[in-house]
């Protein structure tokens, strides 16, 4: 069975109050989240439903873009470990600004502004994305990065 870890910028979670301070069980679908229902979310966690236990190994991480209410890592009833890179809202704000700029760059005519500091918080998220994703290095077979905003990545 392949060991998989995932890396989307959208977190496939989201939380219902309060999020925080859960302790360690499973966050419980209903309970404690919703699920992301837009983009790539879907299709992974279809993929990961399809593929428990039968290609892919038990516990599978999943590393996306966090927010405060949100701890740095869970488990959910689904099966996977998911594991949140923190900003602040403000470098989120800048990040989001940034990557809407360059998704209007690949699909519209015409040329977006960049703005330094949104290039630089692009750059920091995905810095600390790819150093995170490095520290799993030895313990996953197949590091499944999507996202055009993951270019860094």
């Amino acid at each position: 069975m392949i060991r998989l870890c995932i890396n989307t910028q959208t977190p496939p979670v989201r939380p219902l109050p309060p999020a925080r301070d859960r302790g360690t069980r499973p966050w419980r679908l209903g309970k404690e989240y919703t699920v992301q229902v837009g983009g790539v979310v879907p299709m992974m966690r279809a993929l990961l439903r399809a593929g428990a236990g039968r290609w892919i190994a038990p516990q599978p991480r999943w590393v996306a873009l966090g927010t405060e209410e949100m701890p740095a890592e869970l488990r959910t009833d689904d099966g996977y470990r998911l594991e949140l890179i923190h900003l602040t809202a403000e470098k989120r704000r800048l990040y989001g600004r940034f990557k809407e700029a360059v998704w209007a760059s690949f699909h519209g005519p015409g040329f977006p502004e960049f703005v330094p500091a949104e290039y630089r918080a692009f750059v920091e998220y995905s810095s600390k994305t790819a150093l995170q994703l490095l520290t799993h290095l030895g313990d996953y077979d197949l590091f499944y990065i999507n996202d055009f905003q993951q270019i860094l990545v």
